[in-house]
Formats: C-alpha cells, structure tokens, sequence
C-alpha cells in the first residue's frame, strides 16, 4: 500500500481519523451528551464512534503523508479502540492525544518511545506484567 492510500477495509469512524491524522487536526467522535460521552461510564459506544486498535497503529507506525503545508497527528475525542494496540519496540514521532476514549483492550508501549503523547480522561485495560518482565 503506498502510504498516500487508504486502505480498503476503512470504517467511516477510521476513514475520518485518518483523514484528520493527515491534516493534523482533532477528530471528535463524542455524541455531545456528558453522560453518554463519559469513557468510564455504562452508556454503549456504537460503531460510529469505533475504530480498530490496529488502523490506529498503522496511522503510528506508517500512515500517509501530510497534506500540504499541515504536519500529521493522531488527536482523537470520544473514540472506542478495539482490539490490542501494541506499539512497544516502535518510535512514534507524531503527536498522539487520546481523549475521552475507551480501551476495550489493553495498550501495550513496552520500549515504546514517544515524543509527545496525551491519554486523557480515558478507559484503559490494564493487563498484569509477568514476573520475569518486571
């Protein structure tokens, strides 16, 4: 896949963040409802406000360039992220802010090195380090 290109199998959620990862601009998935907003809360996130742990990693990792005259970042509102994100043994050399958002697997950044990075008002599973990682 050339870097430029989306990948075919994008959500209409992920299809927006990636087009704001390319212009560096935030996307907000919230509904505007502080109940049905709140990342810790019971109300259920649907599908337009879902994306996948892996395009979110692939954005990281080797996501298109920017549009002209803009530099990329991954700022996302009131997201739900599926599925493991593991970015560990990587450099992340965008901006990442995470706000509001739902985990619903854990995140892994062992050796992860970042240069700047916001996880803010957020829902993260948190999954034990075995004893011989420690």
């Amino acid at each position: 896949m050339d870097s430029d290109e989306f990948p075919d199998d994008l959500t209409p959620a992920e299809y927006g963040m990636w087009q704001a990862f390319r212009n560096g601009s935030a996307y907000d998935l919230r509904a505007g409802e502080k109940a049905a907003d709140d990342a810790n809360g019971t109300s259920p996130w649907g599908a337009e406000r879902t994306v996948r742990a892996r395009m979110v990693a692939l954005l990281l990792l080797s996501g298109p360039s920017p549009l002209p005259g803009r530099a990329t970042a991954l700022k996302i509102t009131g997201a739900r992220i599926t599925g493991p994100l593991d970015l560990s043994n990587s450099q992340i050399d965008v901006p990442v802010e995470l706000r509001g958002c739902r985990f619903e697997a854990p995140v892994r950044l062992v050796d992860c090195q970042m240069r700047t990075v916001i996880f803010c008002r957020r829902r993260l599973k948190c999954e034990p380090i075995p004893a011989g990682e420690k």
